[in-house]
């Protein structure tokens, strides 16, 4: 529905709106990197150069404020999902041209609730409207704005297993925040409900020990959406659930995101309020 290839900047956005001639030149379809492999827990592929304007030809590489499609990124720090879009960004080189803007979603903020009818973090607006939400569907939609599969394969089974890997993250962070929400109502610990959001978040985690068992040390070097999502998940727990002690039950997941804490993107994403959470000093958010 948005094709890479029809991308405009604002100026050119605005002389179509008016009715004046647009020359495309330059403005071809973005191709996609080359083909994801299954192989490795994590791994991605290098990004490709960001696309043209479809409408003068300048690239999306210009000073801050230019290029194809400025947004605004309505995020906040405590949120896994947020976090992994923020990775996400830094990953595809496309921090110059969004806004994040921290927010209380408690609070419903009438400029998430008029981008996003479910008023929820994150949303990502683009200059022209266009509102893009949940998590999942941003970072896709990152992807194709850049012009670049790393993060999630075009197709094939290098895909599904990246998606199945990106579910698996973004379910241990549901059912985290879920259990949280049940003692936050006056649940015990120990009653039905809680005890099966916990089994899910532990359970997750002996999935993602085997992964880490079986995948090749650099894998995380440039990490897929699979890898994001696991990472912020686990953050979150380091943040929120210090007494679960997960990285002594897993070693192998331990040492795998003690190396994903030092990727660029994952340190970029961080913020103060998780600082020293993540091993070797990285900090989480």
């Amino acid at each position: 529905m948005y094709p890479v290839e029809r991308t405009l900047c604002p100026a050119c956005r605005s002389r179509q709106r008016g009715g004046g001639r647009t020359d495309a030149r330059g403005g071809g379809p973005a191709r996609a990197g080359p083909a994801h492999s299954a192989g490795d827990f994590g791994r991605g592929k290098a990004h490709q150069p960001l696309p043209a304007c479809a409408g003068c030809g300048d690239a999306c590489e210009t000073a801050p404020g230019k290029g194809c499609l400025p947004v605004k990124l309505y995020s906040s720090v405590l949120s896994p999902y947020a976090r992994k879009v923020r990775a996400a960004i830094h990953a595809l080189g496309l921090q110059d041209r969004v806004e994040i803007i921290n927010v209380n979603i408690s609070a419903s903020p009438a400029e998430v609730v008029n981008a996003n009818p479910l008023c929820k973090i994150p949303t990502l607006l683009g200059d022209d409207g266009t509102a893009m939400y949940d998590s999942r569907v941003i970072v896709e939609y990152l992807g194709v704005v850049a012009g670049s599969d790393m993060l999630v394969p075009a197709a094939g089974m290098a895909r599904c297993m990246v998606l199945r890997t990106q579910a698996l993250g973004d379910g241990i962070a549901d059912a985290a925040i879920l259990y949280r929400g049940l003692l936050a109502a006056g649940i015990a610990p120990d009653a039905g409900p809680a005890v099966r959001q916990m089994a899910a978040v532990e359970r997750g985690l002996a999935a993602l020990e085997r992964m880490a068992r079986e995948s090749a040390p650099d894998a995380v070097a440039r990490p897929d959406a699979g890898a994001l999502s696991v990472g912020c998940a686990l953050g979150f727990l380091d943040a929120r659930f210090a007494e679960l002690g997960w990285t002594g039950q897993y070693p192998a997941l331990a040492e795998w995101y003690a190396r994903l804490c030092r990727v660029d993107c994952m340190r970029r994403s961080a913020s103060q309020d998780t600082a020293g959470t993540c091993p070797s000093g990285a900090s989480y958010r």
